[in-house]
């Protein structure tokens, strides 16, 4: 009777952590299960759910995902080249406190015109609760050209209210031997928490500016609602729609525009108590890019999996990405691609994560 109860209690157990482990990210799993920009600003985190990787919009939320490390491989780049990464959380005193290596900013340079400000990124984090939920963040990318990027990020959470701003201290880009281009923008935006359902919106503004007396400046301008629901008991349904509009001006050039109004719908459930399935799907209602008017068929449809083996998870997303390509490039080889078999690609953007 004793080993019995023993049984149930363990099992319960095993059920409750891997309920859990939907909090939890990686590249892998956010690929799989959308990131609720349209496919626009995001390389890390969701605006659709709640996710350990939000800490890089928001470095608030280094106090409600904490004690946790990650290495990631397969992870692209804002060049969309495959990388390492890998990060980790944890408390020291009454603070939270985190740094990542080797994940890009979304405010990278690549953004506006191809090209990237440096190597070896590194982003710092650090947090606390005192009545109201604050975080800042520091991302720092050096080069052996004397290139440089630095970005600063505050963010809050209180009542359910989320809002943050990133801003670039300082970009400067020394590549070329006969000018130094400069970057300068901003991000701000809020997240709202009502039960299931998240709306959120943010406005972006950056521009490169070059010896040449050229600019090239973008913006996204977004409103968005997403809502998470439980399907039974061990799994989950996450959807979102919205209005994504990103407009592009180059000194003594024409404007241009695209706009997007997207559905990302994904279910992730707990197949077995070491085991998690997740798939997802995005498709466009609305893809306008200005004069050249409605784009092509661009849904995806990506499928995951985790293996949670005690305080360990392991992630993967089946297909891979194939050498300089992006996510929404369906090569040969590439995560979207329509043919999945079991070869030397199965595995793609594999992490091992620990949580204590």
């Amino acid at each position: 009777m004793k080993k019995s109860n023993f049984l149930v209690l363990a099992l319960t157990a095993l059920v409750v952590g891997s309920a859990t482990n939907n909090a939890l990210a990686s590249n892998a799993r956010e690929a799989v299960m959308g990131r609720g920009d349209a496919g626009f600003l995001l390389n890390k985190g969701s605006f659709s759910y709640d996710s350990m990787y939000n800490v890089f919009y928001n470095p608030a939320y280094v106090n409600d995902y904490k004690n946790w490390a990650i290495i990631e491989k397969g992870a692209p780049n804002q060049a969309g080249s495959e990388q390492a990464q890998a990060g980790f959380v944890t408390s020291v005193m009454n603070y939270n406190v985190g740094a990542f290596m080797n994940n890009d900013s979304f405010l990278n340079n690549q953004n506006n015109t191809g090209s990237v400000y440096g190597a070896r990124p590194i982003d710092l984090f650090i947090g606390a609760d005192m009545g109201v939920k604050w975080g800042a963040g520091f991302h720092y990318t050096p080069t052996v050209n004397n290139s440089r990027l630095y970005v600063a990020s505050v963010g809050a959470s209180f009542n359910g209210i989320d809002p943050f701003v990133h801003y670039i201290i300082s970009a400067n880009d020394k590549s070329s031997t006969t000018f130094t281009q400069k970057q300068k923008g901003y991000m701000a935006g809020v997240r709202y928490k009502y039960g299931e359902w998240v709306p959120y919106a943010y406005y972006t503004q950056y521009a490169n500016e070059t010896a040449a007396n050229t600019e090239f400046e973008r913006t996204y301008m977004t409103a968005g609602v997403a809502r998470t629901t439980k399907l039974g008991e061990s799994a989950r349904l996450v959807y979102s729609t919205g209005y994504f509009r990103q407009n592009t001006g180059r000194t003594g050039g024409s404007d241009g525009w695209r706009a997007r109004v997207p559905v990302e719908v994904a279910i992730e459930g707990d197949a077995l108590t070491w085991l998690t399935l997740r798939a997802g799907t995005a498709y466009n209602l609305v893809d306008v890019n200005g004069a050249a008017g409605s784009q092509g068929d661009n849904t995806t449809a990506r499928i995951g999996a985790s293996f949670h083996v005690s305080k360990v998870d392991v992630d993967f997303a089946f297909g891979r990405n194939n050498g300089a390509t992006t996510d929404t490039t369906a090569s040969a080889g590439n995560i979207d691609a329509n043919a999945v078999g079991f070869d030397s690609g199965t595995f793609s953007r594999v992490s091992l994560s620990y949580k204590w």
